[in-house]
């Protein structure tokens, strides 16, 4: 039970309180990896449901996988208020390799399959087409089409051997 104390002031119980009596912090959830994450990973954040984890997830496995956390910003349909909150949860494990496409065999239609290659594709296999096959990756650069920002963000995709 109990001790009850009165205030001097107003003549009413004070009720007195222990340590048990504090809620406890709620642990925090570990983050989840956003490139092996499922619909039920993400639906536990609130402002995804069915429709948006699925989204989320179809992106994903176009791109081949997540490089940076801004890429979220291109999914169709997420704001940015529900965006920081898959940041705040979710985390990209480090030294992740995404799925690649080689720029030497891969066929235009290939390319296309990727939303990052969707305008390059034709001018990608037509240059090679032209001057033969790329010695790295930073030979795309050599196609007209492609300026430092858009490299920097295809090039995660790209490898000139199928080993890569």
């Amino acid at each position: 039970m109990r001790a009850l104390a009165y205030s001097l002031h107003l003549n009413k119980p004070v009720k007195k309180y222990s340590l048990k009596d504090v809620p406890a912090a709620k642990p925090k959830k570990e983050k989840f990896d956003l490139n092996n994450a499922d619909t039920s990973a993400l639906k536990e954040i609130n402002g995804i449901g069915e429709k948006l984890s699925l989204r989320i997830l179809k992106y994903r496995d176009i791109l081949g996988g997540f490089v940076t956390m801004e890429q979220l910003r291109e999914v169709y349909g997420l704001d940015s208020l529900v965006i920081n909150r898959v940041i705040e949860n979710s985390r990209i494990s480090e030294g992740f390799q995404p799925r690649k496409i080689n720029v030497n065999t891969a066929t235009e239609k290939q390319f296309m399959a990727h939303p990052y290659f969707v305008k390059l594709a034709k001018a990608i296999v037509s240059y090679r087409f032209q001057h033969g096959d790329f010695h790295s990756v930073d030979d795309i650069q050599r196609v007209g089409n492609i300026d430092d920002i858009s490299f920097k963000k295809i090039a995660p995709y790209l490898s000139i051997r199928d080993d890569q």
